[in-house]
């Protein structure tokens, strides 16, 4: 029997039973939109009825370019953002005996990441955000050191800003240890976690009073650490193993963005590259990424 394709060889991510569901999005560029959104609507039954993928992982955000531009004036602001990250895997099958956590691996993601900010002078901010699908949170903050801020910023404005952010990932799976005893209904079950710190600066300028334009850079530093644990067989003739190991790891992020002033809320549009590298890692990390920010004023 011929072995499984990779993704290289595919050009297709396998996302175990979810593929469905991500190929029943896909199909709705090239069918017909009633034959693509039933397809899509037992894609997403199916994929719920088996999901039955047996990998650790964790969502967690990219170094991301924030726009210099603080809110200018005392009061909060909330911003409604989605943004690039990355998921590490930590094993590919928790259930196998013992889990091989040596090659960790490394691919794109994204995340919706809301968020809460408070300032208490017009060039200082800070606050907090919660990442849906890395079932996270996260503390950020900016010092816009030049310019004026969101609420008085004109045309011909030059900003200037450091920004950071830190908070915690996590992830979770468990399942039946069938590849290593078949069917027995011993169990598996793995968490893991990612804590993250990240620093950055960015420089804008403001072309008229609506369009503004923004470049940047940002650095993060990753600590992920997993467990798993195995049920014993019955009669005691395997007395199950709990496994545990931490991986740490750095990354960059060059790009910047456009900014669009909608009367009391902003759009911002950002371009990033980012580069991720854990250790043990087969491979590093290195793709482009886009986000989308709406920054609404109170």
């Amino acid at each position: 029997m011929n072995p499984p394709k990779t993704y290289r060889q595919t050009g297709r991510r396998d996302y175990g039973p979810w593929s469905m569901v991500f190929n029943g999005i896909k199909n709705l560029k090239h069918e017909t939109f009633s034959k693509a959104l039933f397809g899509l609507g037992l894609s997403l039954v199916f994929g719920v009825l088996l999901g039955g993928c047996t990998s650790v992982s964790v969502t967690s955000p990219n170094p991301r370019i924030q726009a210099p531009e603080a809110l200018g004036e005392k009061g909060f602001g909330a911003r409604l953002a989605g943004g690039g990250s990355h998921e590490f895997t930590a094993t590919q099958s928790g259930g196998a005996r013992p889990p091989d956590l040596n090659e960790p691996d490394v691919e794109s993601d994204f995340d919706f990441d809301p968020s809460l900010v408070y300032a208490p002078i017009g060039n200082l901010e800070f606050g907090g955000e919660v990442h849906l699908f890395g079932r996270g949170l996260g503390a950020v903050g900016k010092w816009q050191i030049l310019g004026d801020g969101l609420k008085s910023a004109g045309a011909k404005n030059f900003s200037l800003a450091v920004f950071g952010r830190l908070g915690t990932t996590g992830g979770s799976n468990s399942g039946d240890q069938k590849s290593t005893f078949g069917d027995g209904g011993y169990k598996w079950k793995g968490s893991i976690s990612n804590n993250y710190v990240e620093a950055g600066s960015s420089a804008g300028y403001r072309v008229t009073d609506i369009v503004g334009f923004f470049l940047g850079g940002s650095w993060a530093k990753y600590s992920a650490k997993v467990k798993i644990e195995q049920d014993a067989t019955d009669g005691g003739t395997d007395a199950g193993g709990s496994y545990s190991k931490e991986y740490s790891g750095s990354g960059a992020t060059l790009g910047g963005g456009v900014q669009l002033r909608m009367n009391k809320a902003y759009v911002i549009l950002n371009a990033e590259h980012t580069k991720i590298k854990y250790d043990l890692a087969t491979s590093e990390y290195s793709d482009w990424t886009g986000g989308l920010s709406v920054v609404l004023l109170f």
